[in-house]
């Protein structure tokens, strides 16, 4: 166990797997009892040949894996002397023993096309482009817990589902304490002074271990989100 803790795994050209469904919920068309009209279609069918032949999405992580001294309602105090907010930690995964950090990112190759349509005042494609990144994201954030489940196995953990800076108990803040210990620079990713990750294609997340660690879906996690009335791209 000892080899794979306190040592960031960084992982470069992640296979993503998109699919129609998932891209149509990421954009807002989740729900709908009739399928996008025709016009959106076709403008979906031009981004996607776009990302396929530009070559535009490149999928890539960082983790590591950290073990816990003290876990409370208040904070996470982690074997290195790192402390984060504990409320929402607590909450979800009370018996955890190693909290796994992630960052990850399709790039931005993508966002520079989407920026460069909305310039040229054809903002419907750019609109189209910046949907399908967001899905790629999700898929980014879905493979790379994938692996860390299947790393929590060789330790004879489970691995919990993921949290990310910024939902209700995990205050955007504690992004700057993943941007402290994950060296985010090898996959090209930096915060700014306002918690927002460059490129705008990234993410971050915590995932739990444990002897035995229970998990909740994403129809779950939306439901406690204070947007959940209000968000199109809620699950449900």
């Amino acid at each position: 166990m000892a080899n794979i803790i306190d040592k960031p795994d960084i992982i470069k050209n992640i296979s993503l797997s998109l699919t129609r469904d998932g891209l149509f919920r990421r954009m807002g068309f989740g729900g709908r009892s009739r399928p996008p009209a025709k016009e959106i279609m076709e403008q979906f069918d031009l981004a996607m040949a776009m990302v396929k032949n530009q070559d535009l999405i490149h999928g890539q992580a960082v983790t590591l894996v950290q073990e816990i001294s003290t876990l409370s309602n208040e904070e996470v105090i982690l074997i290195n002397g790192s402390r984060m907010p504990g409320e929402r930690i607590y909450k979800l995964m009370p018996h955890a023993t190693h909290l796994v950090l992630a960052i990850g990112t399709i790039g931005n190759a993508l966002e520079t096309l989407v920026r460069k349509f909305i310039r040229e005042d054809n903002p419907s494609i750019g609109i189209m482009l910046d949907g399908i990144g967001s899905a790629a994201v999700d898929c980014l954030l879905e493979e790379t817990s994938h692996r860390i489940s299947t790393m929590a196995d060789d330790m004879g953990l489970m691995s919990s589902s993921p949290i990310s800076p910024g939902m209700p108990g995990l205050p955007l803040e504690t992004q700057q304490i993943l941007f402290n210990l994950l060296p985010a620079d090898a996959i090209d990713v930096r915060l700014t002074s306002s918690r927002m990750m460059i490129p705008f294609k990234s993410s971050s997340m915590i995932i739990g271990l444990a002897k035995e660690m229970p998990r909740w879906s994403k129809e779950e996690v939306c439901k406690k989100c204070h947007l959940f009335m209000h968000c199109r791209y809620k699950k449900e």
